[in-house]
């Protein structure tokens, strides 16, 4: 054989060798990259996890207890009357009146 051929053979199959363990490597290093960056995420997700439950905590243990007592809503419901009136329903005021057509034109 030529020594031509053998050693672009042989160039040949070492420079695809090379690219295909470069590739492996770049995978490998990537997926430990991504693990890694999965770790940071859930321990910050974790960590705002608690400091918001911390926060809420706080929040909740600092409301006072007769502000609860007094709490009104802002629309209160009737108690006792029809409950089909008008009135009984606080969304009710909002609400368009219905058309009502007159025998008298304007023209």
């Amino acid at each position: 054989m030529n020594p031509i051929i053998i050693s672009t053979i042989i160039g040949v199959a070492s420079f695809i060798l090379t690219i295909f363990s470069a590739t492996y490597l770049s995978q490998r290093h990537t997926d430990k990259l991504i693990e890694q960056l999965e770790k940071r995420f859930e321990a910050r997700i974790d960590a705002l996890a608690a400091e918001l439950k911390g926060e809420i905590k706080r929040c909740l243990m600092s409301f006072p207890i007769s502000r609860l007592k007094t709490f009104k809503p802002a629309w209160p419901l009737p108690l006792t009357g029809n409950a089909s009136s008008q009135h009984s329903r606080p969304d009710a005021a909002l609400r368009p009146k219905p058309f009502a057509a007159s025998s008298s034109v304007v023209g």
